[in-house]
Formats: structure tokens, C-alpha cells, sequence
């Protein structure tokens, strides 16, 4: 245990076929399972045959269900039963390979009682005593997080990909998303932004009047109008502003995430706090400004001018934390309206200059009103 790679008679070359049935666990958030895809992709690059099972938080289990690498994406409550009833399953499909992303008390239990033989998870020295579950160990090295769940892999053998995350958007939810957006009454030649104020984390909440002026701003420079989305099941803080802006706000509430994927397909770009929807715009190319609070800037980034992040230059931050010592949240309540509004022309500027997102209309917008 403890070594950086497999044993001898056990190392891998890309396009090996010796890993024919994979378990991959990863039960943190939306967003952590959709850094998680491009590593499944890179997994079926280098084993095209292998069979690929998924275990998340129900939460999540749509971001894997969706995926066209995984055969079966399972679901695991925060209880004993629900445990037992995946561990079962787990040991009664004989998988020759476990990734562990999360390696948290719970998933430590299903992988060491597993009967897997070949178990990776990250460095003992970064989760201590619960790597003794896992025979192969990685290290996650790279600056954006899918580069660091592919760079988990390379024990493996296991060939690069894009690193853009995953969410195959099916004709159902486009249809409803479609049918929404013609019932907003919105015309379809209208420049449309998605915003979100989701993230659960006091640190990451930009304060509800500020969104208030940046919807009606957004509108008087640009003539742009808005949808606030929200993952299923996150809070949407911003609803009760659809009244407040005179209907320059809609509301869509997904019922799954299919649908939440959808219309950021059709928004025009995407401006939000640090949570899910920042991630589902990525895997749509659709262009996003992300608020960022008490979280460390350029972790989950994508390497894309397309995708940017405005923070306060403040000594408090990163302060990595949920809940705030200094009680106002300042690295959110002192960030300006002004300041966003010039970052999000920062954005459309990229967008103008680049070939990559044609169909959006941001770019062709003018300077300011």
C-alpha cells in the first residue's frame, strides 16, 4: 500500500484491454461529477471495450445517467441501508478497477469492502488513514479540477482528453426548454443571459439587490434580458426579483438537469455565483462570468477566455470556507455592480473576437447605453 502505482505484473499501458469492468465513485456535488466526465471519456479512449459503472449522490446520478460511457449510474443515500444494498451490487458485478474520487468515511467502506482488486484513490498523504482502502494511489496536480481528476489516472496509463466536462442534452428537455422560452414572450432575436444565485455556501452569495441592478442594467446598456435557472433542489434567490425588475427577469425552475442544460444551451452567455450551472454552461459553450467569493479563483475555471471570474482583491481571501468570521461576507457585499457590468463587457469582447461561439449575440451588441 502507499505506492504511486501499480505493482509490476499489474501496470498498464493506453489501449489495454485488461480493464473490461471499471467502478468509478465520486459522491460529492453536480459540479464535481461533471469534472468527473472528461476522465470517463479518457477512461473508454484507453480501454474502448471496458464497461463503466457510476456512484454518486442522488443529486447527481442525471450527470452520469446522461453520460453515453457509463452503463449504469448508481445512486447512494446518506444511509446504512442504502450502503449495504450498493455494496451488494457492487460485489456481485466482480469489477477489476475502482477509482475512489472523493474518498470520503462513506465511500472508504464500499471500497475496502469491495472485493476489487485494483483500487486507486489519491495520495495517503492527503487523506491519511482512509487510503489504507485503496492499492494504487494518484495525485491530483492539475490547476483546473478536471485536469486534476484526469491527472488522478495517470498510475493508469490512461490517454489525455479535452478537458471540457460532459452533459449530453437530449431532445426531450429541448423541446421544453423551447416551449418555456416561447412562453417567457421573450423574441427570439433578443440577446438572453441565464444568471444564477444558487450555491449553498454563505461565502458565495452575492447580495440580492446587486443582482437586482445588474438585471436592469444589463437591459439598459445592451437591451439584454434575463432567465434565473438553478440546479433542482438549490436554492433560487433570485425568483422574487422577476416582480422587482418589471419582468426583465424569468424564472425557469428546472425539474432535472436536463432541462437546466437546455436553456443555457440557448442563453446567449451565463453570469452566476460559484455553484453547478457555471459547469453546465461549459459542457454547452455557452460563454460565463462566475462571481467568486471565499473560493480559490482558477480551480474550477475553464481554460477558456469564454469563461471568466471577477473576485475581490481582499486579505481575507481565499478563505476557503462556508460561512464568514467577519459577518457581511465583504469579498461579496463590497463587490460592485459596476465592476461586474465591466467584466461581463470584458466578456463580450472575447466572444467578439473569437469564432468559436458564432451563433451567440452577444458580441454584436453595442459598447454600452
Amino acid at each position: 500500500m502507499g505506492r504511486h502505482g501499480p505493482p509490476e505484473n499489474e501496470k498498464r499501458s493506453p489501449g489495454s484491454d485488461r480493464y473490461r469492468n471499471v467502478l468509478v465513485i465520486q459522491t460529492a456535488g453536480i459540479g464535481d461529477c461533471l469534472m468527473t466526465t472528461p476522465s470517463l471519456a479518457a477512461l473508454k479512449r484507453t480501454w474502448p471495450d471496458c464497461l463503466i459503472d457510476t456512484v454518486s449522490a442522488p443529486c447527481a446520478t442525471e450527470v452520469f445517467s446522461a453520460s453515453p460511457e457509463v452503463r449504469h449510474a448508481y445512486s447512494m443515500q446518506r444511509n446504512v441501508a442504502s450502503m449495504r444494498t450498493l455494496l451488494r451490487a457492487v460485489r456481485a458485478r466482480r469489477y477489476d478497477l475502482l477509482i475512489d474520487y472523493h474518498a470520503s468515511p462513506r465511500t472508504f467502506w464500499i471500497s475496502a469492502l469491495s472485493g476489487i482488486p485494483v483500487r486507486l484513490s489519491h495520495d495517503r498523504k492527503r487523506i491519511n488513514w482512509r487510503s489504507l482502502a485503496y492499492n494504487v494511489h494518484g495525485r491530483e496536480v492539475g490547476s483546473y479540477s478536471a485536469a486534476g481528476r484526469l491527472d488522478l489516472l495517470r498510475p493508469l496509463g490512461v490517454a489525455p482528453v479535452d478537458l471540457t466536462p460532459r452533459f449530453p442534452v437530449n431532445a426531450r428537455a429541448r423541446c421544453e426548454a423551447e416551449k418555456f422560452l416561447t412562453g417567457t414572450g421573450i423574441p427570439a432575436s433578443t440577446p438572453l443571459v441565464a444568471i444564477s444565485s444558487s450555491s449553498r455556501h454563505e461565502t458565495q452569495v452575492w447580495p440580492r439587490e446587486c443582482w437586482k441592478l445588474l438585471v436592469i442594467e444589463l437591459n439598459r446598456r445592451w437591451g439584454i434580458r434575463c432567465i434565473a435557472v438553478a440546479p433542482p433542489g438549490d436554492p433560487q434567490r433570485i425568483a422574487e426579483l422577476e416582480q422587482e425588475t418589471g419582468g426583465l427577469l424569468k424564472v425557469a425552475a428546472p425539474s432535472n438537469l436536463a432541462f437546466l442544460a437546455a436553456i443555457l444551451a440557448r442563453a446567449d452567455a451565463l453570469v452566476c455565483d460559484c455553484s453547478a450551472p457555471r459547469h453546465f454552461a461549459v459542457s454547452q459553450g455557452t460563454p460565463s462570468l462566475t462571481i467568486i467569493g471565499g473560493s480559490m479563483a482558477g480551480v474550477w475555471k475553464h481554460p477558456s477566455d469564454m469563461h471568466q471570474e471577477i473576485f475581490s482583491d481582499l486579505p481575507c481571501r481565499p478563505c476557503a470556507a462556508t460561512t464568514c468570521r467577519l459577518g457581511d461576507v465583504p469579498c461579496m457585499s463590497r463587490l460592485s455592480v459596476e465592476k461586474v457590468l465591466s467584466s461581463f463587457a470584458d466578456l463580450r469582447a472575447c466572444i467578439a473576437a473569437t469564432e468559436i461561439v458564432p451563433e451567440k449575440q452577444l458580441a454584436g451588441l453595442p459598447s454600452s447605453g
